[in-house]
């Protein structure tokens, strides 16, 4: 109940749309899809929507989502979410690239789902299944996330000009003293 609760004053709060999906056992699962970020991540790529991307821009939109998965900002289920609305808009180009980030957003897309039956799928080795979806997704990550690094810089640049200094300096001097 306290559950339901929380989750109708979040949805209610946060302009988020529900798309929901039935599993194999019947029931429902409704994961968040934030259309205010989906807006945002468009915005930060000067477009209006999402259908005017090229592949770089959708290739960076996707790295972002994955870089503020990373960071806390993204919930793995606004991760997938957005994932799958990626995803969902066709292309007509079949170039490797294409295929490859087609790939991982579709594998994205399917986390909110295989973390919920991460126990339950018919595996030798349970998890076996939200693994072989979440890596091809960070290893994505890593083979390309140099094209937005200056731009997650600059980011960090605006957290020390904020007034953050104090801080920064004490994480990475805890960091520091633990390695």
């Amino acid at each position: 109940m306290l559950i339901t609760y929380i989750n109708k004053v979040w949805f209610t709060n946060h302009n988020t749309n529900m798309t929901s999906f039935t599993d194999e056992y019947g029931e429902v699962i409704s994961p968040p899809f934030t259309e205010g970020k989906f807006k945002s991540y468009l915005s930060m790529l000067g477009l209006a929507a999402f259908k005017e991307a090229n592949f770089a821009q959708q290739q960076k939109m996707f790295l972002y989502i994955i870089a503020d998965f990373k960071s806390g900002k993204n919930s793995l289920d606004e991760m997938s979410s957005l994932a799958g609305e990626m995803y969902s808009y066709p292309e007509d180009s079949d170039t490797p690239e294409l295929e490859e980030l087609k790939s991982v957003l579709y594998d994205c897309s399917e986390l909110n789902f295989y973390v919920r039956r991460i126990l339950e799928i018919d595996s030798e080795v349970k998890g076996s299944s939200f693994i072989s979806m979440i890596l091809p997704v960070m290893e994505y990550y890593q083979k390309y996330q140099h094209l937005i690094q200056k731009e997650l810089d600059a980011g960090m640049k605006k957290v020390i000009t904020g007034g953050k200094v104090a801080i920064l300096q004490d994480l990475v001097k805890s960091f520091k003293k633990k390695n």
